[in-house]
């Protein structure tokens, strides 16, 4: 067989028949007739030839959203008739070259695989890295515009150079120093002050309303298009006839961002651009990208197939041993790959970090999967991550070193954070090291939840605490210890330094900035006391409580949608809305926080979230299982 190869037309306008690719490594390649009119059909030819050789022939890969519409719209490839979505369309008609350019050649996914194949598909998926990473460019295409994204791309234009001058320059200092965020903010600050729209005023007037619209393309919310954006050795982004380079259209993030900082403005709809950007930066300074931080940049991203939630993002994942693991088969059921992946993710890790993101109530209830199998589609409402107090990138290397985890809850003695779990009755029941501690007996009500859509202006948690106070009762006397303690808490100061998750609170605690503040143990209130919590006096105290809503509006808030509870012997908590009197909480092995369960059949119990629960959140649960005896260190089985 040669090199590469194409087929005899078929029938004049006949429904086309795909040939079986010859063998591992080959695609198939879309090369499109030039044409000088936009309106001109689509004539085209599938190609087949080996990725080897079309890498050093030259090719193009095509990333762009299927839409909801049906495949109506026909093209001629090879003389067949080809069925198409309009997006596609579009492009396609875009894309197209003039005469005097010749053929366009084209890697595009909906013509290129045969989706009605399971079995090419299957192989296919597996060879999207390839596909994407040796592609000379690959073209996303957002849509077909009109003047408002013509605007908008031209405005991008303005800030490709000096986005992509800011991000080299960072490059370098992260390689080389210790590289503070605030730099990084100042750096695109002044860029973000010094852009103007047409008519010469500030660029927050005009240019960031239309450059929304840019950004709310479907593109931008979909799983595949992530990987095959990070996979890209050079991306170009197209809008209609516009274009523009990807780091123009990614540097936004940063503007954007600082825009959030420097005036009221939140840049929620950036969120996914700026995911983009950070999972891009790792693959340029060559750091590896686990499944887990995949996934987790990827939380919110749609896909038609449940099952693409994490079958694509395993192309830009380092570890083989994960990807063949978990290879894509589209014989298998959502559960069976959900079970699979979240068997992967605890094994890569050794502790039980995926559950900090993962952990979420699906619509209905969530009845599919065993509780210990969390749902990876991007429908569940999930909480603020306890571990990471919002904002910030966990994962982007311009964020300054980590210090330690914010909590240590899974640690044994020596601060090991490894799980001890097995599984049973076919993947149904996970059986897992822990210590049981208490039943919850009284929840106050939820905080107003963050519903990912709003500006947050108008939540507020404040009246929330107030409730939780009322709650407690009486704030005098002292806070239950499991054993011998040489330092008696009071109760007021064990309730404030729960309401507040035992961190610092920006706005109220000096020299913590929105922009700049520590993500890991720093955060922490100063021990065993610390001068601000609890308040000392009522105007203190409205001063932090406004502080925390404040926090809240920054999206830096982790109480929102979470409930106040107390326990059987008197212990303090923040929990899960769907906490309930009569559920328990532990403590596992190789977990950064504790847990809510709800006791089950036959002694076994189903997995909630997570939860904060006060003096048991740096390892006291397991060193009294090990050392004192008052707690017992057993396998707790989940089903």
């Amino acid at each position: 067989m040669s090199e590469s190869s194409t087929y005899p037309e078929q029938i004049a306008m006949g429904p086309y028949q795909y040939w079986n690719l010859q063998e591992k490594g080959w695609v198939r390649i879309l090369s499109i007739e030039p044409s000088r009119m936009l309106a001109d059909p689509i004539r085209a030819s599938l190609l087949h030839q080996s990725l080897s050789d079309l890498e050093e022939r030259g090719y193009e890969a095509l990333s762009y959203c299927w839409g909801k519409a049906n495949a109506t719209c026909a093209i001629s490839i090879d003389g067949a008739s080809f069925l198409v979505r309009p997006n596609l369309l579009s492009a396609l008609r875009r894309l197209r070259r003039r005469a005097s350019r010749g053929r366009r050649l084209v890697w595009v996914d909906a013509i290129c695989t045969n989706q009605g194949d399971i079995a090419e598909r299957n192989r296919q998926v597996s060879q999207m890295h390839q596909i994407f990473s040796k592609a000379s460019r690959v073209v996303v295409w957002l849509d077909e515009g009109g003047p408002r994204t013509d605007f908008a791309v031209d405005t991008l234009q303005q800030w490709a150079a000096p986005a992509k001058q800011i991000e080299d320059r960072w490059r370098v200092r992260v390689n080389t120093t210790t590289a503070s965020l605030q730099g990084f903010y100042d750096d695109w600050t002044l860029l973000y002050q010094s852009l103007q729209d047409r008519d010469g005023r500030p660029f927050f007037h005009t240019c960031l309303v239309e450059v929304l619209w840019l950004f709310q393309c479907d593109w931008w919310n979909r799983m595949w298009t992530m990987q095959e954006l990070v996979l890209a050795r050079e991306a170009l982004v197209q809008v209609g006839s516009k274009t523009v380079p990807w780091i123009g259209a990614h540097g936004r993030g940063g503007a954007a961002s600082v825009g959030g900082v420097y005036t009221s403005l939140v840049a929620s709809f950036f969120n996914m651009a700026e995911d983009l950007r950070v999972l891009r930066a790792h693959r340029s300074a060559n750091i590896p990208i686990s499944l887990s931080f995949v996934l987790q940049y990827t939380s919110a991203r749609l896909a038609t197939d449940a099952r693409d939630k994490v079958y694509a993002g395993l192309a830009i994942v380092d570890w083989e041993e994960t990807q063949e693991a978990l290879r894509a088969d589209y014989n298998l059921s959502c559960r069976e790959v959900y079970t699979s992946a979240i068997k992967t993710l605890l094994a890569e890790s050794g502790d039980l970090r995926a559950y900090n993101f993962l952990l979420g109530t699906p619509p209905g209830g969530g009845g599919e999967f065993p509780s210990w199998v969390p749902s990876f589609a991007a429908d569940v409402v999930r909480q603020p991550d306890l571990c990471f107090l919002g904002g910030g990138s966990r994962g982007d290397f311009m964020v300054t070193a980590s210090k330690g985890r914010l909590y240590l809850a899974g640690a044994t003695p020596a601060l090991d954070m490894k799980h001890e779990l097995r599984f049973e009755g076919r993947d149904k029941i996970m059986a897992i090291k822990g210590v049981l501690i208490d039943s919850l007996q009284s929840i106050g009500d939820a905080a107003p939840q963050d519903d990912g859509v709003t500006d947050n202006l108008e939540i507020s948690i404040a009246g929330a605490i107030q409730q939780w106070r009322a709650l407690v009762g009486s704030l005098d006397g002292h806070y239950p210890t499991v054993g011998p303690s040489e330092r008696r808490e009071s109760k007021k100061e064990a309730f404030w330094r729960t309401v507040t998750l035992d961190c610092k609170v920006v706005f109220y605690h000096a020299g913590l900035k929105l922009h700049n503040n520590p993500r890991d143990m720093r955060r922490r209130l100063n021990s065993p006391t610390d001068a601000k919590i609890p308040p000392r006096t009522p105007s203190e105290e409205r001063e932090l409580l406004a502080a925390l809503d404040e926090q809240v509006r920054w999206k830096e808030g982790q109480q929102v949608g979470r409930r106040f509870f107390t326990t059987r012997r008197g212990f303090m908590g923040i929990g899960p809305p769907e906490a309930q009197a009569g559920d328990v909480v532990c403590v596992f092995l190789g977990g950064e926080t504790p847990f809510v369960l709800r006791p089950g059949n036959g002694g076994r119990y189903k997995l909630l979230r997570q939860c904060y629960l006060h003096g048991f959140m740096m390892g006291e649960a397991i060193a009294h299982a090990c050392h004192t005896g008052i707690l017992r260190l057993e396998e707790i089985k989940l089903e």
